[in-house]
C-alpha cells in the first residue's frame, strides 16, 4: 500500500469506498487477519464517523486513519 496520511485515507474512503476498503482489507489479510470486505466497509464507516476501534484490525484501520499508513 502506498504512503497516505490518516486525512488522504479518510478522503479516499469517502471518494470510493468499496475500492479502499478492499485494498485495506487485503493490507489486513496479510497481517492474518482473515475478515471479508463488508466487515472492512462497515468498520471504516463507523471509525471514520467517529468510533473507537475495537480490537484486532480495527486497530489497525484506526492507526491508519490516524497516522497514515506506510
Amino acid at each position: 500500500m502506498a504512503h497516505l496520511t490518516g486525512d488522504q485515507l479518510k478522503a479516499a474512503f469517502k471518494r470510493d469506498g468499496a475500492g479502499t476498503a478492499r485494498i485495506l482489507q487485503k493490507s489486513l489479510q496479510e497481517f492474518g487477519y482473515p475478515i471479508s470486505l463488508e466487515y472492512t466497509i462497515k468498520e471504516m464507516d463507523r471509525l471514520v464517523a467517529g468510533g473507537d476501534p475495537k480490537g484486532g484490525p480495527s486497530m489497525f484501520l484506526s492507526g491508519w486513519l490516524k497516522d497514515g499508513t506506510d
